[in-house]
């Protein structure tokens, strides 16, 4: 496991500097596809940084594998479980979401997304990012 999955902390400044004035857009993109009271499987979830951009009357459940990004969800009230998506039993849920978390499962992509869409029993989202160096101040580096 990455580095930058070991703590809250090492996350969030990893993807405040990827995303830096646009880090929220991502969750309220998200967000706007979650249907009010909603019950809501968020795979690969991180920390449940979703969590905070959605209705309360939404029911959250959020699973990673990062220990260290559970507890940091869970000491925030979030219900958030640990979960490898390899190999546990994913959830059925009205909506399933897997965001900027694909690449991890490369070359297995294929029946990563077999699973999310059968899991999902209304709405699977994916969000994955789309910018790249190429289109960045180091556009040199692509």
């Amino acid at each position: 496991m990455a580095i930058l999955y070991k703590s809250s902390w090492l996350f969030h400044s990893a993807m405040a500097l990827a995303y830096r004035t646009h880090k929220g857009e991502r969750f309220r993109a998200v967000a706007h596809w979650i249907p009010e009271g909603a019950e809501v499987v968020d795979v690969c979830c991180g920390d449940g940084s979703l969590a905070e951009h959605l209705p309360p009357s939404v029911d959250y459940r959020g699973l990673d594998y990062s220990q260290a990004l559970v507890r940091a969800a869970q000491r925030r009230g979030l219900k958030v479980e640990p979960f490898d998506l390899r190999c546990d039993n994913l959830p059925c849920s009205q909506v399933v979401v897997c965001q900027v978390s694909l690449f991890q499962f490369h070359p297995h992509a294929d029946s990563v997304l077999a699973r999310l869409f059968a899991a999902a029993k209304q709405r699977l989202i994916i969000s994955e990012s789309v910018r790249s160096l190429t289109q960045s101040r180091w556009g040199w580096i692509a």
